[in-house]
């Protein structure tokens, strides 16, 4: 058993770090490449010069440290103040995730746009329709979207806080991105429609409301390190596959818009 406790600890440890991992957004492409129609699935490949959704969806994660997109970094996420809705929020300019994902949709579908630009802007909204999905995206200003809330998880003694928890280790697996798709519970043909009959609004909307579960513990908060083990984890994993199972679907469905009107 300390053997098995030791294995986990450090599968746990050596964790990378970012916003929903990297294998989450791979599991959102994956989903994606799924559902694309035949014309948008070519016009995918002949922007990406044959590289495949998931191989890209962690593109914008990795030039934030690069100062040529520093000012990136807040494309990523929103925060929202005590009783504030999406609703009555404005896009702040370069400043937001929902900005940031009307902008790159819409130079995505400009034809006149350069090769490059329009790979650009794929790249980026591939990686913010599944940020935004990621409910801690769409935080709360005093706490940074759950990163200045520490968490024991599982008694690992290396720190984490509520974000981490919900960018990867709800999630974790052994399992490879494509693999880990197999595993999901796939959704009805009525609740497909659901997904895709919905705005980028809605979605920064349903992860605000799925923080009211988020912040249940499950134990008195008024502890400096909140312990998180089974019984959290139970009940917000299913949370965070359909989440991720969300927004692949909605990724097919707006690219497919796009380029509904490309020629094969």
């Amino acid at each position: 058993m300390l053997r098995l406790i030791a294995f986990f600890t450090i599968c746990l440890c050596s964790l990378p770090a970012g916003a929903w991992w990297e294998k989450e957004h791979q599991v959102v492409a994956i989903i994606a490449e799924d559902n694309l129609s035949k014309v948008a699935s070519k016009q995918v490949s002949l922007l990406l010069d044959g590289e495949s959704l998931a191989s890209i969806s962690s593109w914008a994660d990795s030039i934030k440290s690069d100062p040529k997109w520093s000012h990136s970094k807040r494309w990523h996420y929103i925060s929202v103040g005590p009783n504030q809705t999406i609703d009555k929020h404005r896009p702040i300019p370069a400043r937001d995730i929902l900005w940031a994902l009307d902008y790159f949709y819409q130079e995505l579908r400009k034809p006149s746009n350069s090769k490059q630009a329009r790979r650009e802007a794929l790249m980026f909204f591939v990686h913010f329709v599944g940020d935004i999905h990621q409910p801690l995206h769409v935080g709360k200003y005093d706490d940074a979207g759950g990163n200045r809330v520490a968490v024991n998880w599982y008694n690992s003694p290396r720190k984490y806080n509520l974000h981490r928890v919900w960018d990867g280790l709800l999630t974790h697996s052994k399992l490879g991105a494509k693999d880990y798709v197999k595993t999901l519970n796939k959704p009805s043909k009525a609740l497909l429609f659901e997904w895709q009959d919905s705005t980028f609004t809605d979605w920064a909307e349903e992860s605000l409301i799925l923080n009211e579960k988020i912040y249940d513990f499950g134990v008195s908060e008024d502890k400096k390190i909140m312990p998180l083990g089974s019984w959290y984890h139970k009940k917000n994993k299913p949370i965070a596959n359909q989440r991720l199972y969300q927004a692949g679907i909605r990724l097919a469905f707006y690219l497919n818009k796009i380029f509904s009107n490309q020629e094969e």
